[in-house]
């Protein structure tokens, strides 16, 4: 499945507040360090003070930023006017090709204006500019990590209560086939997990890595938080 990204330019068809809602970076930072790759998205555990200088000058990300990724079709830095900045903030967006100043959209902005399509592999940020990640689709999975993430933080009784402790966490690398499936938020004793798909979930539970009993799970669409044991389609395979 690939997904097909659609971030408006015109901000003022937004609604609401600019304001993001209450985000843990530390869990942010963690859904990216588990994409991190050496050519196409770096993670901040690989950012060099040359390259977070380099981010500042392109995208102009605010003092007191933390930068969480970033990500090019152009082996990183040798393009660095084009690209993806992920942030605590938001998302910052430049086609170097096309000599555009960078636009860039709150992470409560980005949850409003993203939509998922099947079948196609780009990622559009302006409508007359296509970024696509011609070697990997890392971006895309980020970027639905973030989206469920972030919409399942406004549900009314979202679990979420500690902030992210990665020691808490025991999901390992999953050697399960992409399907289709969209992918659920987990909490496991009011800790959040990595957002998993409907194999991917399959697959932590025959292998004891999270407790069915504390685990809660969501998914767009859904009018609240359920515990995993009472959603029949990850208890039951096939």
């Amino acid at each position: 499945m690939k997904y097909h990204y659609i971030l408006q330019d015109e901000n003022s068809q937004l609604q609401g507040s600019e304001a993001n809602v209450n985000l843990d970076v530390a869990y942010m930072e963690a859904l990216c360090n588990r994409y991190d790759n050496d050519y196409i998205f770096i993670s901040s555990t690989r950012l060099s003070s040359k390259h977070l200088k380099l981010i500042d000058k392109y995208y102009g990300t605010a003092d007191g930023e933390s930068i969480l990724a970033f990500c090019s079709n152009r082996f990183i830095f040798n393009r660095v006017k084009e690209g993806v900045v992920l942030s605590s903030k938001g998302i910052y967006w430049r086609s170097g090709q096309m000599n555009l100043d960078p636009s860039y959209l709150t992470w409560s902005q980005y949850t409003q204006v993203t939509s998922a399509v099947d079948e196609v592999c780009y990622i559009q940020f302006r409508p007359d500019h296509i970024f696509q990640s011609r070697r990997s689709n890392i971006l895309t999975e980020v970027l639905e990590d973030f989206y469920v993430y972030i919409a399942s933080l406004s549900v009314s009784n979202h679990p979420i209560m500690y902030q992210y402790d990665q020691s808490y966490n025991h999901i390992g690398r999953i050697p399960t086939v992409r399907t289709y499936h969209d992918k659920w938020m987990l909490v496991e004793n009011g800790m959040p997990l990595y957002p998993l798909r409907n194999n991917d979930i399959h697959w932590v539970i025959e292998m004891g890595q999270v407790d069915t009993a504390k685990l809660q799970v969501w998914k767009p669409g859904m009018s609240e938080w359920a515990y995993v044991e009472e959603v029949a389609e990850l208890m039951n395979k096939g």
